[in-house]
């Protein structure tokens, strides 16, 4: 738990007996235990959360267009055998890179990289792997990983 002073009118859990309803102003120093989600429906970097087309639930509203988008593709026939959410085990050399944790302390789990879409374009006669990444190009950690890995493999990775 930190100290800290409310510089925006977010909602917080306090952990302060002296705030026994959950009501700081903004300029008290309060001890937060977390911070809830953005009451405007807004993920962590500013992204609208879950879209749903075709009963199909998508990370942000670019990932939905994309989506849109591929769909009158695969309509015209120009792109065929769409996929979504695929997921690639990271296998380099022939050895399955495994996580181990508290839940998968014994056998592991392998790691996987999981695409927005997959499919085969027939204008470059090629598969193709998409992540829709937001305008603001953020990158998180985990992604650069994952990708260096992918890479490793010898696949690319479209980012759109």
């Amino acid at each position: 738990m930190k100290n800290r002073v409310l510089d925006t009118p977010a909602k917080v859990v306090l952990h302060n007996a002296e705030y026994p309803d959950n009501q700081a102003k903004l300029g008290d120093t309060v001890r937060v235990r977390r911070v809830l989600p953005s009451p405007r429906g807004r993920g962590r970097y500013g992204n609208v959360k879950r879209q749903v087309i075709d009963g199909h639930k998508f990370a942000s509203k670019a990932e939905a267009q994309r989506y849109c988008n591929l769909k009158l593709m695969l309509q015209a026939k120009m792109i065929q055998s769409l996929e979504l959410q695929p997921a690639i085990p990271i296998i380099i050399k022939g050895v399955k890179i495994q996580m181990y944790s508290a839940r998968y302390h014994k056998t592991g789990r392998t790691l996987t990289y999981i695409a927005d879409f997959k499919y085969y374009d027939k204008e470059r006669e090629r598969w193709v792997l998409e992540d829709v990444k937001m305008q603001s190009g953020h990158l998180t950690e985990v992604y650069k990983i994952k990708r260096a890995l992918v890479r490793a493999m010898g696949i690319t990775i479209d980012e759109v």
